[in-house]
């Protein structure tokens, strides 16, 4: 049989991943919706939105700007300085942002 090969270990998610994870691209002026990989890597602005549905009430909602560390993109690494964008090496076609409105 053959061994797992790729991304096998688990990556660190320091924050609250069950929430609506945001990062703010400059060059829209926009906050995009990402997935946890993207927003754990992303070098500039990055917001979650967290909702609670308490029993009978309208659901309450909580937005708050994350400055938890950056992540070098698919792996556990921490990056110290990171620039502008996702940090680290990944496929063209995983762009964050293609271009569609």
């Amino acid at each position: 049989m053959g061994e797992k090969r790729g991304n096998t270990g688990k990556l660190e998610n320091p924050y609250n991943d069950n929430g609506v994870l945001e990062v703010y691209y400059e060059e829209i002026e926009q906050w995009i919706r990402v997935t946890s990989r993207e927003f754990r890597s992303w070098g500039g602005k990055r917001r979650i939105t967290e909702y609670r549905y308490p029993f009978r009430k309208p659901a309450e909602e909580n937005t708050y700007e994350y400055t938890g560390p950056v992540y070098e993109y698919l792996t556990n690494k921490i990056i110290n300085k990171p620039s502008g964008g996702v940090n680290g090496s990944r496929p063209e076609s995983q762009s964050t942002y293609n271009g569609r409105t």
